[in-house]
């Protein structure tokens, strides 16, 4: 039976590091209230893709363009852009976007995809902005939770019973031994903070619901690849 090991993973760090950061700035950098978001392009959508490229398999990356005319845009899109040409440049990553619209909120959700071969782990991981149409600011997912009837602590709950209901299931499939592997192991392992499971989540709207997105990191060599071979990240918010 495969069991997990700790290891330290120091690409995965660099990279979520990055990630982390550009988030924290869209944080820090709160758009002024009071101004009324309109399209920059009128004959462009709120968000549009400037430029395509393909990784080493033909797998199409995307950079999106957020289309809102109100101040400090061009900054967002020059991290974007910033962003998406340092995952782009490693032939073997891909830099995906989505977008959609529910209660007068643009989200935006980047979706970036890199293997580390040196660990031999896989990676996902979310980058999203939550633009508030009538004033033009960004909004903390707090503010958007509350405005869903949710909290943080649901936020945390959702996704520890999910990753709780893969450690159980993958431990009787044959995939993961629990017993060398605690469950707090098991959640280092997938680049999880047990004491903070509410960090680097995405929020999006999925079939006129809100739900988590929440990247993690996927073991090649032992038995995590076979598990989690579809994977989609998407924690379902429960109350």
């Amino acid at each position: 039976m495969k069991e997990l090991l700790i290891e330290k993973k120091p690409l995965v760090i660099t990279v979520a590091v990055i990630i982390l950061l550009f988030v924290l700035l869209t944080v820090i950098d709160t758009i002024s209230k009071g101004t009324t978001a309109h399209k920059k392009i009128n004959s462009e959508d709120y968000v549009y893709t400037l430029k395509s490229t393909q990784n080493e398999k033909g797998v199409e990356s995307k950079l999106p363009i957020i289309n809102l005319d109100f101040e400090d845009i061009a900054e967002y899109n020059d991290s974007v852009q910033e962003l998406y040409h340092k995952i782009t440049a490693d032939k073997k990553n891909t830099f995906a976007y989505e977008y959609t619209l529910d209660k007068n909120i643009l989200y935006l959700l980047i979706r970036i995809d890199f293997d580390d071969i040196t660990n031999h782990t896989m990676n996902t991981r979310f980058v999203s902005f939550n633009f508030d149409l009538k004033t033009g600011e960004i909004l903390e997912n707090k503010d958007v939770l509350s405005k869903y009837g949710f909290t943080i602590a649901n936020v945390s709950n959702s996704i520890t019973n999910k990753m709780k209901n893969y450690y159980k299931d993958s431990n009787k499939k044959g995939y993961l031994d629990t017993y060398n592997c605690t469950f707090s192991d098991y959640l280092l392992n997938h680049d999880f903070d047990p004491n903070n499971m509410a960090g680097n989540v995405s929020l999006f709207i999925k079939d006129k619901k809100l739900v988590l997105y929440r990247g993690f990191t996927i073991d090649t060599v032992l038995g995590d690849k076979d598990y989690f071979v579809r994977e989609d990240f998407i924690f379902p918010l429960e109350k």
